[in-house]
């Protein structure tokens, strides 16, 4: 073989070609053994635990329950526990918005407005329609959180926590301090 490629090339870069084979070759020993190391380290359930982090979301059902399949089937890894983040939950008080559809609760809701605030009547009827309008949106989100946590319950039957949405994201040491204490209460 050597002497068929010496026919389109020199020796010098054949010899060089080898070297750096043989090195490759070297190389990928040294990384067998190191993935054959980490490997172990995954499987020892005293040295590792593996947490599956999902949202609460209908796309992320069936994701989350075909990852954890294919890392409990195909990977032969155990999974110690789900984390359902960013989580709308239900609120109570919210059943106050239907009762503010009734045009006498509506109308005493807008006087005491009025009088807290010493704003227009106007201005307390449309505070009211807006806040009436978020309260319902927030109920269905986190109605749909409700339904969509439940499913991953279901479909990755393991321990699950659930983080609550907060506002901002979540990129500093206060905020890693809300998500362990939604995590492990105390």
């Amino acid at each position: 073989m050597m002497s068929v490629l010496s026919r389109w090339t020199s020796s010098e870069y054949i010899e060089e070609m080898a070297e750096f084979m043989t090195t490759f070759d070297q190389m990928f020993q040294d990384m067998e053994g190191r993935v054959r190391t980490i490997d172990a380290i995954l499987a020892d359930p005293s040295r590792t635990s593996l947490h599956i982090v999902s949202t609460a979301e209908e796309e992320a059902v069936q994701q989350t329950a075909r990852l954890h399949h294919d890392i409990t089937s195909s990977l032969g890894l155990a999974i110690t526990s789900m984390v359902v983040n960013r989580h709308y939950p239900r609120l109570a008080g919210l059943e106050v918005a239907h009762e503010l559809q009734d045009p006498a609760y509506r109308a005493g809701a807008i006087r005491r407005l009025v009088a807290a605030t010493r704003c227009s009547e106007a201005d307390a009827a449309l505070f009211l329609e807006d806040a009436i309008q978020a309260a319902g949106f927030y109920d269905a989100l986190a109605r749909d959180h409700e339904k969509y946590a439940d499913a991953l319950r279901r479909e990755v039957p393991i321990s699950t926590d659930i983080v609550p949405a907060m506002p901002g994201s979540v990129h500093d040491l206060a905020g890693l301090e809300r998500v362990r204490a939604a995590l492990f209460r105390e």
